[in-house]
């Protein structure tokens, strides 16, 4: 495991945890293209039925997805400041990071998601996030619990709960962990233990690595692959949206109110024009300099992301999105839902009645698939 600092440069060796726990990670990445256990067989080989699921995801939660992983787990102590936290993972490209306590590396403590900082920061802030042309910093003068809040005070925040303290230890099957992510709907990641009293993190499997898995074995779904996603009735359902021109700092407060992680962007005849989600708060600066950014309409918020990513032709020809507007339709099968969250690394795609009316019609998360991968 890797902890997270501000001051990683300062003192490197500070940062970079050595434990029984990360050893493992390390010996135990790229040990299998599939990491099922000393048996793992090629996806041609598993049975395909109605228990393939079984087959697929019968090995210990400790050792699934680390060849995705790399071998490190980027963390943080819960007495850093949440600000500093927030930097750090706009740097390194993350959304979420596991919290151990200050004492001890090891020990296991909770998740935050740039989403709670971002929670956080706007509850502080009251009317004064509405200010103009005004990074955080000159926001936040005066505003204490702003200026020297801690993890630790992110994490009791009323709006963090939306992060489901599920750990499973070490020794757990793969499918269970599978379960919690298909059942619960606010949990996206479930932190592997070695054992619930000591709370070493060895492992960290997240709905990404999941979906990296059911891709790989796409074929082994069989007949369930076809299935259209008009027989899954639970894909039609309300969705929450935000119009273009809405402010984005009202946007990313209805998530907060609603605890989601993205809205679907839609103009004034309730037409698809995009989606908003946590993970485009990068276009606020890991200083957070770019946060008057947040009282633009969503439609130019969403236009300046399509000018900092390294979009295809096709994607760069959409005027509202920074990339494709990534849709499925009621013909599409679950293959096809699975293949395209893969491909454009989402956790949701929107249902809408045909390509160019985008009418919408539901959402599909991943959690939808895994369910409906679950049913017998």
């Amino acid at each position: 495991m890797t902890t997270i600092s501000p001051k990683r440069k300062e003192n490197e060796n500070a940062n970079v945890v050595s434990s029984s726990s990360s050893k493992k990670l390390k010996t135990q990445n790229g040990a299998k293209k599939f990491p099922l256990g000393s048996n793992a067989a090629t996806a041609g080989n598993y049975p395909v039925g109605p228990n393939f699921l079984h087959s697929l995801f019968k090995g210990n939660a400790g050792r699934f997805g680390l060849d995705t992983l790399g071998g490190v787990i980027y963390c943080c102590q819960r007495d850093m400041k949440a600000l500093d936290v927030w930097a750090a993972m706009v740097e390194k490209g993350v959304q979420s990071i596991p919290v151990m306590l200050k004492n001890d590396y090891h020990k296991y403590y909770g998740i935050i998601d740039v989403q709670d900082v971002l929670n956080f920061i706007l509850t502080h802030l009251g009317d004064k996030a509405s200010e103009e042309k005004k990074t955080l910093a000159e926001l936040s003068k005066g505003v204490v619990k702003l200026e020297r809040g801690l993890v630790k005070d992110v994490m009791v925040h009323p709006l963090s709960r939306k992060n489901p303290f599920h750990p499973v230890c070490a020794n757990h099957s793969v499918l269970s962990v599978i379960e919690l992510l298909a059942k619960e709907p606010h949990l996206h990641r479930v932190p592997v233990l070695d054992n619930l009293q000591e709370r070493k993190l060895v492992n960290l499997i997240t709905q990404s690595h999941v979906l990296d898995f059911l891709v790989k074995n796409l074929n082994v779904l069989g007949e369930r692959a076809k299935k259209p996603v008009r027989e899954c009735r639970e894909f039609f359902k309300d969705v929450h949206t935000c119009n273009e021109n809405d402010t984005t700092v009202s946007a990313f407060r209805k998530m907060a109110e609603f605890k989601v992680s993205g809205l679907a962007i839609v103009d004034d005849t309730g037409r698809l024009k995009g989606a908003l989600s946590c993970r485009d708060v990068r276009v606020l600066g890991k200083d957070l300099h770019f946060f008057w950014r947040m009282n633009q309409t969503v439609h130019n918020f969403v236009r300046k992301l399509r000018n900092m990513s390294d979009t295809t032709e096709e994607a760069s020809s959409e005027e509202h999105r920074p990339r494709t507007i990534v849709k499925c339709i009621p013909s599409d099968t679950l293959g096809d839902v699975i293949t395209k969250l893969h491909k454009f690394k989402l956790h949701k795609i929107y249902l809408v009645d045909t390509p160019s009316d985008r009418k919408l019609k539901g959402v599909v998360s991943l959690r939808d698939v895994l369910k409906e991968c679950l049913k017998l």
